[in-house]
C-alpha cells in the first residue's frame, strides 16, 4: 500500500463521524456474533480415533462448531475408494463440508473425491466439516467404516488417484489448530465443476515429504538447513522441518518412485505444482498436456501456497500522531476477526505496526504499554494456529528519517528486529516481514539495512522465516526496472541469510498505476501480467515469493483479475509461498478493498479468495 493510503486512512480514522460509525459497528458484530462465529473461543481440541478413524472437534462456540475427519490407513495395502459414516446423538448437526462428499441428514455418510479417495499405507485422507450444536459442547461421534478398521480393498493404487497426508503421522492423536488449512489440496476440491484427470510427476528420493505447518513439500538432498531450491522446486532440510512441532514435520515412507497426482478443473486455468521426477522435470499447466508417469506404491497431493491470509490493519493508523491515543489514532486488532478469518480458512494474518510507537527511542526498550497489546494479539492469535506477521509499516523511516541515515543507522533497525527475534523465536507460527515498501532510498543501502536485520534475527537465535522486501515500494511490476536506481532485480540478489529461511516480499495492485487507489483493474489479465517477470527472475535464480499485498474492486474486471493471479501463483508454487490481501481492520468502514465483514455478512471480494482457500 502506497504512503498515500496510508495518508489518507489516517485522516479518515480521525473524523469524529467515523468513530461514531465505528461504535454502530461494534453493537452489530456483537448482536451478529453467534450467526457468524465472530465470538468464537478456542476451546480444548478433543479427538476420538476408533481403529482408523478419528473425529476431531477443532472449534466451538456458543452455536456452532467446525471439525476435521482423519481416515488413516493403517493396514499394508493402499485402500482404494473409502466411505465412512456417523451420527449424532444429541443434536449436532452438519450444515456444511469441504474435500469430501458429505449425504445424508444425521446420520451421515461421507466418500473421498477423486483426488483423495486413495490412501496408501501409513498415509491418510482428511476432510472437513461445519455444523450447529444441540448442547452446550460438540459431540464427538463414532466413526463407522470398513476404512476405520484399517481396511483393504486393493492392493495397487492407480497412476492418477493421490491420497492427503495428514498433518500428523499416522499414530498421531492431535488436531491440527488450522483444519481446514491442514493438507495440501487441489484447487478441484473446493469447485464443483465438472472434473478431469491430470497428472503431475514427483520423486522423493526417500518417499519422505515435509509437511510444513499443513503443506507438503520436498524435503532438499543436499541443503542441510532451512530452505533449498533442488532440481527447479523449493525444497526443506530435513533438520528444519523435523524442528517443527507436532504434528508436523517429516511424513511419509518408501522407496524412490514416480508417481502421477493431480485433479484439475475443467475452467480455463489448472491447479498445479512445479515437481521433478527422477530422471526430468515436468510442469504441468492449463495449456500442456499431462505427463506420463508410473505407478507407485505411493502418492503425493498437489503442493499448495503454505500462507494465505490478509492484512488487518489498524495499529499502523495515526501516524501523524505519535505515539498517538489507543482507540482514538490506532488500534489492534481483536480475536473476533482473527476467529471470522480463519473461519474462512484463512491461515496468516499480517498486522501492520509503527515502530515509533513500540520502540520510541532508537536502540531503547519496547513501550511496555504498546508491547502488551501488540504481545497480547500475536499470542492469542498464534495460540490459534494462525500466523502472525509482523510487519513494521515505516516505509523504511523512523519519525520520517531514512534507514542508513545518520539519523536512522543500520544498526538501529537491526536493534528493533533483534528485540522483536528474540522475544518470538520460539514462537514459529511468527514471521518477520523486515520493513513494508521502502522507497525513495538507494537500492543498495535498503540492501545493506535488509542485511543487517536477518542478521540480527539470526544472532538471536531465531530460525522464523524473514520476508525481505525491495525499493521502490517493492512492486512486482518494477522488480526488473532501474528507474529507482538499481534494479532490485540486480540489487536484491545480495541478500544474506544465513538461516537460509526467507522470500522476497512484493506488492502488486491491479489499477493503471499499480498505486491501490483505484476501484479499476486494468483488464482480465493484469494481475498475471504483473507478477510474470518477478516469477521468472525467482524460477531463474532458486528464490522464492510472498505477496503481501494485493487487491481489486469490486466489480468483474477486478474478480477475474484476481482470480487468474492468484491461479498463475498456485500454477507457480515451486516459487510463491503465499499472499495477505489488502486488507481488513475494524476502522475501515466503507473502504474500497475492505474485507471486514458488515453487518455479520461477507464483503463481496471474499467469495474471490475462496476457491483458494484451502
Amino acid at each position: 500500500m502506497y504512503l498515500s493510503k496510508t495518508a489518507a486512512a489516517a485522516a479518515v480514522v480521525q473524523s469524529p463521524a467515523l468513530c461514531k460509525n465505528i461504535w454502530s459497528r461494534k453493537k452489530l458484530w456483537l448482536r451478529f456474533g453467534g450467526v457468524m462465529g465472530l465470538a468464537w473461543t478456542l476451546s480444548a481440541l478433543s479427538s476420538t480415533a476408533y481403529a482408523g478413524c478419528e473425529y476431531i472437534v477443532s472449534n466451538q462456540w456458543n452455536t456452532g462448531f467446525t471439525g476435521t475427519v482423519r481416515i488413516t490407513n493403517t493396514g499394508t495395502n493402499a485402500i482404494n475408494g473409502w466411505n465412512i459414516g456417523w451420527q449424532y446423538a444429541n443434536g449436532d448437526r452438519v450444515t456444511s463440508s469441504w474435500n469430501a462428499t458429505v449425504t445424508g441428514a444425521n446420520p451421515y455418510a461421507a466418500t473421498g473425491l477423486s483426488w483423495n479417495s486413495t490412501i496408501q499405507p501409513g498415509q491418510s485422507a482428511e476432510f472437513g466439516i461445519q455444523g450447529t450444536k444441540g448442547g452446550a459442547n460438540a459431540e464427538i461421534p463414532v466413526i463407522t467404516g470398513a476404512a476405520c478398521a484399517g481396511g483393504t480393498t486393493s492392493s495397487s493404487a492407480p497412476s492418477t488417484s493421490s491420497s492427503s497426508p495428514a498433518t500428523s503421522s499416522s499414530s498421531s492423536k492431535v488436531s491440527s489448530s488450522v483444519p481446514s488449512s491442514s493438507s495440501s489440496l487441489s484447487k478441484s476440491s473446493v469447485q464443483s465443476s465438472s472434473v478431469a484427470n491430470s497428472s503431475v510427476a514427483s520423486s522423493v528420493t526417500t518417499g519422505q515429504q515435509c509437511n510444513w505447518y499443513g503443506t507438503l513439500y520436498p524435503l532438499c538432498a543436499t541443503t542441510t538447513s532451512g530452505w533449498g531450491y533442488e532440481n527447479n522446486k523449493s525444497c526443506i532440510a530435513r533438520t528444519t522441518c523435523a524442528a517443527q512441532p507436532a504434528p508436523y514435520g517429516i511424513v511419509g515412507a518408501g522407496s524412490a518412485s514416480s508417481v502421477a497426482t493431480s485433479s484439475s478443473s475443467s475452467k480455463s486455468s489448472t491447479v498445479s505444482s512445479s515437481v521433478v521426477s527422477s530422471s526430468s522435470s515436468v510442469k504441468s499447466s492449463s495449456s500442456s498436456a499431462p505427463s506420463s508417469s508410473s505407478s507407485s506404491s505411493s502418492s503425493t497431493p498437489i503442493i499448495g501456497l503454505a500462507f494465505r491470509g490478509v492484512t488487518l490493519a489498524g495499529a499502523e493508523f495515526g501516524q501523524g500522531s505519535i505515539p498517538g491515543i489507543y482507540l482514538k489514532d490506532y488500534i489492534y486488532p481483536d480475536q473476533t476477526e482473527v476467529d471470522y478469518f480463519k473461519g474462512k480458512r484463512m491461515n496468516t494474518l499480517r498486522m501492520p505496526f509503527l515502530w515509533e510507537r513500540l520502540q520510541p527511542t532508537l536502540n531503547g526498550a519496547f513501550d511496555v504499554t504498546e508491547l502488551s497489546r501488540f504481545d497480547t494479539f500475536v499470542t492469542a492469535t498464534t495460540a490459534k494456529g494462525v500466523n502472525v506477521v509482523l510487519d513494521p509499516h515505516n516505509y523504511a523511516r523512523y519519525n520520517g528519517n531514512i534507514v542508513g541515515s545518520g539519523s536512522v543507522s543500520n544498526a538501529a533497525f537491526a536493534d528493533l528486529w533483534s528485540r522483536l527475534a528474540t522475544r518470538y523465536k520460539s514462537n514459529n507460527k511468527v514471521i518477520f516481514a523486515i520493513m513494508n515498501e521502502p522507497h525513495d532510498i538507494s537500492t543498495e543501502q535498503w540492501l545493506s539495512a535488509a542485511n543487517a536485520a536477518i542478521a540480527a534475527i539470526r544472532a538471536a537465535g531465531a530460525t522464523n522465516l524473514v520476508l525481505v522486501p525491495g525499493n521502490a515500494w517493492t512492486g512486482a511490476w518494477s522488480w526488473n526496472q532501474n528507474w529507482y536506481g538499481t534494479a532490485n532485480a540486480t540489487a536484491m540478489l545480495g541478500v544474506v541469510d544465513s538461516g537460509n529461511n526467507y522470500a522476497y516480499e512484493v506488492h502488486q495492485y491491479l489499477d493503471s498505476d499499480s498505486s491501490g487507489t483505484s476501484t479499476a483493474c486494468v483488464s482480465t489479465t493484469i494481475g498475471v501480467e504483473r507478477l510474470t517477470a518477478f516469477t521468472a527472475w525467482l524460477n531463474t535464480n532458486g528464490k522464492r515469493g510472498f505477496l503481501g499485498e494485493f487487491a481489486g474492486g469490486d466489480n468483474a474486471t477486478c474478480k477475474e483479475a484476481v482470480s487468474r493471479m492468484l491461479q498463475y501463483m498456485q500454477d507457480n508454487n515451486n516459487v510463491w509461498t503465499g499472499w495477505t490481501w489488502w486488507a481488513a481492520g475494524p476502522w475501515w468502514d466503507e473502504y474500497m478493498y475492505t474485507l471486514e465483514p458488515k453487518a455479520g455478512a461477507d464483503r463481496p471480494q471474499m467469495s474471490w479468495l475462496s476457491t483458494y482457500l484451502f
